[in-house]
C-alpha cells in the first residue's frame, strides 16, 4: 500500500495546488507534473542513484523476481550473456550465471527476456551457408538451470530474414509476449511453442512492445495501441496521447519507453521525458520523476527495463553511448525541496545532443538545482536566426535573461562590446586542465569572456602525395587536377553537385581569413573566397552537366549543419579523388577510416586555406553578466569542463580537457559502427570503423598544439556569405559581385 499512498499524496497535494491558483475547470485527460510552485514551500522529490553493475558491455533486460530481489540479464564485450541477481538489499550482486555454452553454441543470442517466476527465454541466430538464409533456435531456462529448446509454429514467419524476434517481454504472470518480424505479436507457450492469436491488431508496423502487468503495449512509428483484458485497441487515453507525443518526439529512434503495473494496479512507464504513474480509467498521467533531471532524460541513454518495488522505489536498466550499461535507482527524499531553490537557464540557439546530457549528469549529482535549457529555435515556431537573437536581447535588456549562454552562431563581439559577458579567466584557472590554446582563444588583456567546451578541425582526406601539398586556392585545384587525372574512372573530385553545400565544407578553414581585427569584414578576402570557390567547384563540371537536376537552389542542410569529413567511403569503388569538410571528433574520424584498409597510402590532413592554425570552437559557453545566480552558472561550466563531463563521447567534436583529450590520442579502441560502400565491381562492402592508429593520432596531436585562430562562428555572416554562392558558381555573377552583394547584409547586421 505504500506505492498508492505515495501516489495520493502527490495527486493531493496537485490538486490543491491547482485549486489555489487555477479555481474550477473542465475535466480534460491531461498531463499534470508533480511540481508545486516555489512559493509552495512544498518538500520531497525522487532522486537518482546508480546502483554499480558487473563488467559488462550492454544491459539486455531487468525484472524484480516474486521474491523481491533484482535480476539482470548483460552482454559481455565477448558476446557471451551472464544472468546476475541481488542480494536482498538490491545493491551488490549476489548470484551470477551464463547462458549454457550449449544454448550460445548454436548461434549469437538475440534477445532476451527475464520473468518474475524466475524463467528466462533467448533466442540464439545463426547465418546459414547460403547467404541471406539464417538459423534460429528457441530457448527456456528454468530457476535451476534446466534448458530447453522450444519448437516455433509461428505463422507467417520468413525464416529467411536477419532478424526473427525483436522485441519480447513476460508478463507478471509469467507469460512470454514476443514480436516476430515486423507486425506479429504474440503470447507463446514455453513448453511446447504454441503460439496464440496476433494480438496486433492495429499497428501495421511495431516498433516496440512491452508488458505492464498482464497487458501489452504496442508501439508503431508514431501511434499506440494495447491489448487489455484480452481486447486490442488504440490507446486513446491520457496516458496514451503521453506515449504517442514521446513517440513523435523521438523521431523514429528507438522508443525510450517501458511499463512496469504494482500490485495495487497502479501502471508506472517511462519515456525520454520521465517516469509517470497513471490509473487504468483515470484520466491524468501524473509525473512523478522529471526526465530532464536524471539520466533518463540524457539523449545517449535508452532504457532497456523498468520495475518498481513496494517500499516507493523503481529501478530502470539501460545503455548510455560509451557509458555501457546502468542501473539507476530511484527513491522519494523527503528532505529535498520539490522545487529547488536555485534555477539556472541556459540558453542555446539551437538544440544540441551534449547541453541535454551535460544538464542531466549535472542535475544528478546537484538535486539542489534545477537547470532549465532554453533553445531559441526549435525548428516548429518557422522564427528565424535574427528573430530568435532579436528575442533574447530583449530578455537580457528588461533583466529576464538566462544565466548562461551557448554562444555558437552568435557575433561575441557584440556582447563583450555592450559589457554582457561576464569574465570567466578565474574560472578556468580553476578548472582541471584544458586545451589552453582553445579554452583561451578569446582572452584579451587577461580577461576570458566565452569559453568553448569542445572544437572541430578544418580537415581533408586523399592520397598522401597529393593532400601534403595543398595550403591555399591555387594549390587545392592543382592537387584536384592531379587527382582527377591518377583516377580518371572516379565519380568526381569533390562532388560539388551542389554549390551552397561544397562551399560550406570549406567555409571554415578560409573564415578567418576576411574578418579584420575590429571583427568588421575585408570585403577583397571574401571576394578571393568566392573566386576560390568557383575554381573548386568547376573541377567537377563532368557530373554537373550529367546531373543538372541535383543543382538546387535551397540546400537540404542549414549552414554549418553538416561538414562533416566522409573520407575513406567516398573514396572506395568508383567514388571520389578526395574530400574535404571538417573533423569533427574521434568517432567520426574513425567512420572516415572505414574503408582506409582497401585504399592504398591515403591520409588525413589539416586544411589550410587561409590562416594556419584554425579550429572551429563548439559549445561556446559564456555567464551573463545579468545572471541572477552567477555562482551556479560558474560551477555548471567548471563542471562541463571536466574529464567527468568530457569523457562521455561529446557529440560531433573533440573534448578540450586536457586528460581526456590525451586518453583519446594515447590508447587504442574499437568503435562499435558498421558502414558500407559498393566496390568498383559493384559489390557492397561492409566494414567497421577504424580508430586512428597511432600516427593519426600523433599527427592529431601536432595539429592541436599548434592551434591559434578559432573560425568565425557567427551563423548570420555564415549564411550571408552562402547565399550568394548559388549564383556565383553557376556563374551567374562575379565573386566581386557576390561579396558586395553580401556586405550591404553584413554591414547592416554589424550596425545594429
Amino acid at each position: 500500500m505504500k506505492q498508492f499512498n505515495r501516489i495520493l499524496c502527490i495527486t493531493l497535494a496537485i490538486l490543491l495546488l491547482a485549486g489555489c491558483f487555477s479555481g474550477c475547470q473542465k475535466e480534460e485527460a491531461i498531463v499534470t507534473e508533480a511540481v508545486p510552485t516555489q512559493s509552495s514551500g512544498a518538500m520531497g522529490r525522487y532522486v537518482e542513484q546508480s546502483i554499480p553493475l558487473p563488467e559488462c558491455q550492454y544491459a539486455e533486460d531487468l525484472v524484480m523476481l516474486d521474491d523481491g530481489r533484482l535480476r539482470v540479464a548483460l552482454r559481455r564485450t565477448d558476446g557471451s550473456v551472464m544472468v546476475c541477481t541481488s542480494g536482498a538489499d538490491r545493491t551488490t550482486w549476489a548470484d551470477t550465471w551464463e547462458v549454457p555454452g550449449a544454448i550460445t553454441s548454436t548461434g549469437d543470442v538475440a534477445q532476451i527476456a527475464l520473468s518474475p517466476d524466475g524463467k528466462m527465454f533467448c533466442y540464439t541466430m545463426q547465418a546459414g551457408e547460403t547467404e541471406g538464409e539464417y538459423a534460429f533456435h528457441l530457448w527456456a531456462v528454468e530457476e535451476n538451470g534446466v534448458y530447453q529448446e522450444i519448437p516455433i509454429t509461428a505463422p507467417d514467419i520468413d525464416y529467411t530474414a536477419g532478424f526473427l524476434i525483436p522485441n519480447c517481454d513476460f508478463t507478471n504472470s509469467g507469460k512470454l509476449i514476443a514480436q516476430f518480424q515486423t507486425s506479429g505479436v504474440y503470447q507463446v507457450d514455453l513448453e511446447t511453442g504454441a503460439v496464440g492469436e496476433n494480438l496486433n491488431e492495429v499497428e501495421p508496423m511495431v516498433f516496440k512492445m512491452g508488458c505492464g502487468g498482464e497487458n501489452t503495449y504496442i508501439m508503431g512509428w508514431d501511434t499506440v495501441s494495447a491489448n487489455i483484458d484480452g481486447e486490442t485497441a488504440a490507446l486513446d487515453n491520457a496516458m496514451g496521447q503521453q506515449i504517442v507525443d514521446a513517440l513523435r518526439d523521438n523521431e523514429g529512434n528507438t522508443p525510450k519507453i517501458a511499463f512496469w503495473e504494482n500490485s495495487e494496479g497502479y501502471l508506472f512507464f517511462i519515456t525520454q521525458m520521465g517516469l509517470y504513474s497513471f490509473v487504468p480509467g483515470g484520466s491524468v498521467v501524473e509525473e512523478l520523476i522529471d526526465g530532464s533531471r536524471t539520466t533518463l532524460g540524457d539523449t545517449r541513454f535508452l532504457p532497456v527495463a523498468m520495475t518498481g518495488a513496494e517500499d516507493d522505489t523503481f529501478y530502470v536498466l539501460g545503455n548510455r553511448g560509451e557509458t555501457g550499461a546502468m542501473l539507476l535507482h530511484y527513491t522519494y527524499d523527503t528532505e529535498i525541496p520539490t522545487v529547488s531553490d536555485t534555477q539556472l537557464t541556459i540558453y542555446s540557439l539551437y538544440e544540441s545532443e551534449d547541453l541535454p546530457q551535460m544538464i542531466s549528469q549535472y542535475q544528478v549529482a546537484h538535486p539542489e538545482v534545477m537547470v532549465e535549457l532554453e533553445i531559441g529555435m526549435t525548428g516548429e515556431d518557422g522564427i528565424t536566426v535574427s528573430d530568435a537573437i532579436r528575442a533574447l536581447n530583449t530578455e537580457i535588456l528588461a533583466g529576464k535573461g538566462p544565466d548562461l549562454i551557448c554562444l555558437d552562431g552568435f557575433n561575441l563581439n557584440t556582447y563583450q562590446e555592450k559589457g554582457l559577458l561576464a569574465d570567466v579567466s578565474q574560472i578556468l584557472s580553476q578548472a582541471e586542465p584544458t586545451l589552453t590554446q582553445v579554452t583561451r582563444c578569446y582572452e584579451q588583456d587577461g580577461k576570458i569572456y566565452a569559453v568553448p567546451t569542445g572544437f572541430i578541425l578544418p580537415a581533408m582526406y586523399g592520397p598522401s602525395h597529393i593532400v601534403s601539398q595543398i595550403h591555399d586556392w591555387d594549390s587545392l585545384v592543382a592537387a584536384g587536377e592531379q587527382a582527377k587525372a591518377e583516377r580518371p574512372d572516379a565519380f568526381a573530385v569533390l562532388g560539388a553537385l551542389q554549390p551552397e553545400d561544397i562551399a560550406d565544407q570549406l567555409y571554415d578553414s578560409f573564415s578567418t581569413a576576411w574578418i579584420n581585427p575590429d571583427g568588421t569584414v575585408n570585403q577583397e578576402k571574401l571576394a578571393e573566397f568566392y573566386a576560390g570557390m568557383q575554381r573548386v567547384y568547376d573541377l567537377d563540371t563532368e557530373i554537373q552537366q550529367a546531373w543538372p537536376e541535383y543543382i538546387y537552389e535551397e540546400p537540404p542542410f542549414a549552414p554549418g549543419e553538416y561538414t562533416g569529413l566522409l573520407g575513406s567511403i567516398l573514396m572506395g569503388g568508383e567514388g571520389y579523388c578526395m574530400g574535404v569538410g571538417t573533423l569533427n571528433g574521434m568517432r567520426t574520424w574513425a567512420n572516415a577510416l572505414a574503408a582506409d584498409q582497401y585504399l592504398d597510402d591515403y591520409q588525413t590532413a589539416m586544411l589550410e586555406l587561409g590562416d594556419s592554425g584554425v579550429f572551429v570552437p563548439k559549445g561556446i559557453m559564456g555567464i551573463l553578466t545579468t545572471s541572477e545566480h552567477p555562482q551556479a552558472a560558474e560551477a555548471f561550466l567548471q563542471f562541463m569542463l571536466s574529464q567527468e563531463v568530457q569523457s562521455k563521447d561529446l557529440s560531433y567534436c573533440f573534448p578540450v580537457n586536457q586528460a581526456v583529450f590525451d586518453q583519446e590520442t594515447t590508447e587504442e579502441r574499437v568503435i562499435d559502427s558498421y558502414l558500407s560502400f559498393t566496390d568498383a565491381d559493384g559489390n557492397n562492402m561492409g566494414v567497421q570503423a577504424q580508430y586512428p592508429d597511432a600516427q593519426d593520432r600523433e599527427n592529431l596531436r601536432t595539429w592541436v598544439a599548434n592551434l591559434t585562430t578559432p573560425a568565425s562562428t557567427d551563423f548570420i555572416i555564415r549564411s550571408t556569405v552562402l547565399d550568394q554562392m548559388t549564383a556565383c558558381l553557376l556563374k551567374e555573377i562575379t565573386p566581386e559581385d557576390a561579396a558586395q552583394n553580401a556586405m550591404k547584409t553584413i554591414n547592416l547586421y554589424l550596425a545594429e
